[in-house]
């Protein structure tokens, strides 16, 4: 009887930590799903970057546009616990992302919130970058960030 009390006592755990594992996991994907949801609204946004600030969380920062082109000229909202990873009023916008190596002022940038995905066109060196656009969580650092250094509120 001793023998079996030994191997609960270590599969009970197992089993548990199986269980955390997979209720994480299926949160996880329902959030993901949310946001493709979410994002799927069909806004579009080119212009020309005015203003980099980057946090001091894994590249984290905010983008400032000067609109060229954009299928609406007003669009600031936000979720409960999540921002849109963009705001558009009037001839400007921001765009809520890592930032990617070598983005500046002056260079191009494409915002397709369909695709979840923004296209930079690099001035200095001719060059394209893409990266993914998503919800940004209000998680505390990201959210004093945005709140601190946003331009439209």
């Amino acid at each position: 009887m001793e023998k079996y009390w030994s191997y609960l006592r270590f599969a009970l755990p197992a089993i548990c930590l199986a269980g955390m594992i997979k209720c994480s996991n299926d949160w996880g994907l329902k959030k993901a799903a949310e946001s493709d949801r979410m994002l799927s609204n069909g806004i579009f946004i080119k212009g020309r970057i005015t203003g980099v600030i980057e946090s001091n969380n894994h590249a984290f920062g905010i983008i400032s546009i000067d609109v060229d082109t954009a299928n609406t000229r007003l669009f600031t909202d936000t979720l409960k616990d999540a921002y849109f990873p963009y705001k558009v009023k009037g001839n400007k916008a921001e765009l809520y992302v890592s930032i990617p190596d070598g983005v500046q002022k002056g260079d191009e940038v494409k915002i397709e919130s369909d695709k979840q995905l923004a296209t930079y066109h690099c001035q200095k060196n001719n060059r394209t970058d893409e990266s993914d656009i998503s919800l940004v969580l209000k998680d505390g650092v990201n959210d004093v960030f945005i709140k601190t250094h946003s331009q439209l509120r």
